[in-house]
């Protein structure tokens, strides 16, 4: 069915933007000092030097604040674009197909505008292009015959 290879192409998409985000954001930098992009050295000093309390949770400080979250973004989006990927392999039914497309088309978007306000044009893009291809898998899904039906 048309509609699954949108939908794989959408998790790739994602798989590969969340792998290419920890490598050039997290590992290179943290595990080779290697820095992809413009960086000040007083700016990281001051994140290092910055301490951030929880109430009740503890506390970290700013560099390594960043960082966690910089790498669970990667690994949510390898996550989700697993996810996809088995489950535009799998045989649910189409309202089942439907409403998680339904659902990939909200995090696309929650993705998009979190991209065009926060950060650059590779993570629009990589949003744009995730959104499209999920928006093609609904539209395409519609039209894809049922299991009882072949």
């Amino acid at each position: 069915m048309i509609d699954k290879r949108f939908a794989s192409a959408a998790a790739w998409v994602l798989i590969l933007w969340g792998i290419g985000h920890n490598v050039v954001i997290d590992i290179l930098p943290l595990v080779f000092g290697v820095y992809l992009y413009e960086v000040d050295p007083a700016t990281l000093e001051q994140m290092r030097d910055t301490v951030v309390r929880f109430p009740f949770m503890g506390e970290t400080n700013m560099y390594f604040a960043f960082y966690g979250l910089s790498i669970w973004l990667g690994v949510s989006l390898i996550s989700v674009g697993v996810l996809n990927l088995l489950f535009a392999r799998s045989e649910p039914g189409r309202a089942f197909r439907r409403a998680v497309y339904a659902v990939d088309i909200a995090l696309a978007m929650a993705f998009l505008a979190i991209a065009v306000i926060c950060f650059f044009v590779i993570p629009v893009i990589g949003a744009t292009l995730a959104l499209l291809l999920y928006l093609a898998a609904f539209v395409t899904s519609a039209r894809a015959p049922t299991a009882r039906s072949t």
